[in-house]
């Protein structure tokens, strides 16, 4: 007994000298992003307010890769809201936009969620809106809504 204690105690001051977590736990833990710099207001014209964004529009890419999943992302933007499907998958957000300045408030949902795990894209689609911070419109008609999680580009439908 008393070389298992000696052991495990040889082990962690070891591991805290390699700076390595003791427990097992802790190694798998999720590296965590600290300090990213807000993102530039993209090139294109800003949106003066989101009546000028009204529609159905869908999601093209995300942080600055085309989409390409078996669901498409699509979102329905409305004055004040922004609703957004991918098959099951739904997400509403308060939606203030004034001279290419965004606020997108994440919004409750009424219905249960979607019983199937989000691809990888739906979870970089939500965290990209959650901080959104510009809105632009680009010469090919598309809608761009940027922060620091990378950029949105949306197409009507």
């Amino acid at each position: 007994m008393r070389a298992r204690q000696l052991l495990a105690m040889v082990v962690a001051v070891s591991a805290t000298a390699c700076g390595r977590p003791e427990s097992p736990q802790a190694s798998d833990a999720q590296p965590v992003e600290v300090g990213r710099a807000p993102a530039q207001r993209p090139a294109g014209t800003a949106v003066p307010d989101s009546a000028g964004v009204v529609g159905e529009w869908r999601i093209a890419g995300i942080g600055g890769k085309a989409t390409d999943q078996p669901f498409a992302i699509t979102a329905s933007i409305l004055p004040n809201e922004i609703h957004a499907f991918s098959q099951c998958v739904r997400w509403r957000w308060r939606a203030q936009i004034r001279d290419g300045e965004t606020k997108l408030t994440p919004l409750p949902l009424a219905e249960p969620p979607c019983a199937r795990a989000r691809t990888g894209e739906e979870t970089a689609f939500e965290r990209a809106m959650n901080e959104a911070r510009y809105a632009v419109r680009r010469g090919d008609g598309s809608l761009v809504l940027a922060g620091p999680a990378g950029e949105i580009i949306l197409f009507t439908q």
